[in-house]
């Protein structure tokens, strides 16, 4: 698929416009926001401007508060066709019953599926959710050895 340059310019400005937005409901001003990713406000101020043509290096948002970071990964993940995966720790929340992670199987199954369907060349994201039904079956397993462990 091609994009038009009108299209890409488009994508940049609703990717600022959602930094932006993002900043200033966290409380950030440009200068703190400067702060935390250890560059200026003046370099904060381009990479959201409008008018120029200058982007957010990536690298940064490693630097940027979670509050703003988390965000904004999710916007590029879902504007680029990835699925972020939540943090699964075996041992939260463990009740014995594996009916929860059953759903999530039989879901992240449907899903994959789908993405076989419709995106047959997305290796990729075929990868990530098989990746994520194990980590659904980590949680299972930890589920029947909590129960073994109270019975």
């Amino acid at each position: 698929m091609q994009l038009t340059n009108q299209q890409v310019k488009r994508a940049a400005e609703d990717f600022k416009s959602l930094c932006v937005d993002t900043y200033q409901q966290s409380g950030f001003t440009q200068e703190q926001l400067a702060d935390e990713c250890h560059t200026n406000q003046a370099n904060i101020s381009r990479w959201f401007s409008y008018a120029t043509d200058t982007h957010l290096p990536a690298f940064l948002i490693l630097l940027m508060p979670q509050s703003i970071a988390q965000p904004v990964v999710r916007y590029l993940a879902e504007h680029t066709g990835m699925h972020l995966m939540p943090d699964l720790h075996p041992t939260d929340k463990l009740d014995g019953s594996i009916d929860d992670e059953m759903t999530a199987m039989i879901e992240k199954m449907g899903a994959l599926v789908d993405d076989y369907k419709h995106h047959p060349h997305a290796i990729n994201r075929m990868k990530k959710r098989i990746l994520e039904m194990l980590e659904v079956v980590e949680k299972m397993e930890a589920e029947v050895d909590h129960k073994w462990d109270h019975n």
